[in-house]
């Protein structure tokens, strides 16, 4: 850079100055080229020190310091598989003169050798074998079938690590819609309003407000309280959860009583509507705690409630019941199984 501000000026300078700085671009390349090199050859000797050491056999020191030594069937399946990994590392493709149909025998042997693995990558790593055999047979160069070999020699790799029978106990788990991650499948919770459980619990706990659920909970807990006086313990309201009295109370009612318009959660109820029939989220009405006493003691609701309310009611009530149209299903199948008999039993519902 001394040289150039001395010999030159202007134009000429500057055009000096973008060939030098190119050049120390290139430099830096290069020197990054070389850093990622000597990286991958760590992992890969990282790798290679876990594998040597997985299919090492046991060792202890027992009696009179002597050291013992013990083979397991873990330890021989990975030294067996240890020789395919480093065959399949070492071999040469033919384009970089190799003996192709040698070549291609050792890919049917080990293809041979995993399909008798148990292992949730056998199925892949298979295909991989099989597409490598094709792309030879169509004399594709060395360089294509790089990318190809790296995941090949990853995916056994993976394999020699696991404990094959660790490997046969699959968790089952299912794609969460939400965070697009898998997840167990004891991760999903299940609403009477959901069609099929593609929400975790994790995503299902942030989706909520912050509204303190407790205030839903007692409103619960005053509604099974009431159809348990009356004995109708077959009622749905032993099925819906918190959650449900939220969305009822919320979305259906607005979260205000249909007479007075009052907001407080905590006064709010959601006693029966029609009183002879059982209490259901199309049978019932948001109500302040005295005037929900005021309306049980109603024998017909047509000479109290104006035509302008008793229409309202009624959408909801259908609003309702589109909603909450699986509840039905989920009632026959608790009526059914034969589990309707312990509501009331367990503390903990009361």
């Amino acid at each position: 850079m001394k040289l150039i501000r001395e010999k030159y000026s202007g134009a000429p300078k500057i055009a000096e100055m973008n060939i030098l700085l190119d050049k120390e671009i290139q430099l830096l390349n290069g020197v990054e080229r070389q850093r990622r090199a000597i990286r991958r050859e760590q992992l890969e000797e990282v790798v290679e020190r876990q594998l040597v050491k997985i299919s090492e056999p046991k060792r202890w020191v027992g009696y009179n310091n002597r050291v013992i030594e013990m083979e397991t069937p873990q330890t021989q399946r990975a030294r067996f598989l240890l020789v395919y990994y480093r065959r399949l590392k070492m071999a040469l493709p033919p384009s970089a003169g190799g003996d192709p149909q040698e070549h291609m025998a050792l890919l049917d042997e080990l293809a041979d050798v995993i399909v008798q693995e148990n292992h949730p990558a056998t199925e892949e790593l298979e295909n991989l074998l099989q597409r490598e055999r094709k792309l030879l047979l169509c004399h594709l160069r060395t360089e294509d079938l790089s990318i190809l070999r790296k995941r090949q020699l990853t995916l056994l790799a993976d394999i020699i690590r696991t404990d094959p029978e660790k490997a046969r106990e699959r968790p089952v788990t299912k794609l969460c819609r939400k965070c697009k991650k898998l997840r167990p499948a004891n991760a999903f919770t299940v609403h009477t309003r959901q069609r099929s459980a593609d929400v975790c619990g994790q995503c299902t706990s942030l989706l909520g407000s912050t509204v303190d659920i407790a205030v839903y909970r007692s409103i619960l807990r005053a509604i099974r309280r009431d159809e348990r006086k009356r004995g109708s313990l077959a009622s749905y309201a032993f099925i819906i959860q918190e959650n449900d009295i939220k969305h009822i109370v919320e979305n259906i009612w607005h979260g205000h009583s249909v007479i007075s318009n009052d907001t407080d959660r905590a006064d709010l109820m959601l006693p029966r509507w029609n009183v002879a029939q059982d209490w259901s989220p199309w049978n019932c009405i948001c109500l302040t705690e005295q005037e929900t006493r005021a309306h049980l003691k109603l024998q017909r609701l047509d000479r109290f409630y104006q035509p302008s309310v008793l229409k309202e009611i009624q959408s909801k009530h259908a609003l309702a019941r589109s909603v909450f149209g699986q509840l039905r299903e989920i009632d026959q199948e608790f009526t059914e199984s034969g589990d309707w008999w312990q509501v009331g039993l367990d503390e903990k519902l009361v």
